[in-house]
């Protein structure tokens, strides 16, 4: 099983990430079940020690994931670092051929969309009619009513 690591520079939450070049490649085996998603490996780092520090990002080709990647202790040339799997990126070529329904957008707004949450603007719009008297149907004789409404609270 192979682990490659890397120096990259992109945001976290890009889709898209510039690796670059890697700074070591190794060879090694699992000794103990790991968690896929959040492995912690031990390396030798004797030919990358005097940057083990600037590792931030791994590939383990075995789990076909990519992983954030914070350094946490040297004792030597021995490295202990703890992954967390990156989903974007791991799974960006899905993600690029998936059609989405957004729910919530803070960029997207349209009176035509109905989100629960987002803030109504009420128009308040209010008529006076004067009326001289009751209008009366003149085929039938029935008098007609208009009602009128104040408020607004049901």
């Amino acid at each position: 099983m192979n682990i490659i690591l890397y120096n990259q520079k992109s945001d976290r939450k890009a889709l898209e990430k510039n690796l670059g070049d890697p700074i070591a490649t190794l060879s090694c085996e699992l000794r103990d079940p790991q968690e896929v998603l959040r492995p912690e490996i031990i390396v030798d780092a004797s030919g990358f020690i005097d940057n083990w520090k600037s590792v931030n990002y791994a590939r383990i080709n075995h789990f076909g994931r990519y992983y954030f990647v914070e350094p946490m202790t040297q004792t030597g040339k021995i490295v202990k670092y703890r992954l967390t799997v990156d989903p974007l990126y791991s799974y960006a070529e899905g993600l690029k051929n998936t059609f989405f329904a957004i729910a919530r957008s803070a960029a997207f707004n349209s009176e035509w969309y109905i989100d629960a949450e987002r803030p109504i603007q009420a128009n308040h719009m209010i008529y006076k009619v004067k009326l001289g008297r009751i209008p009366e149907d003149q085929s039938s004789g029935a008098k007609n009513y208009v009602l009128t409404v104040a408020g607004g609270n049901s």
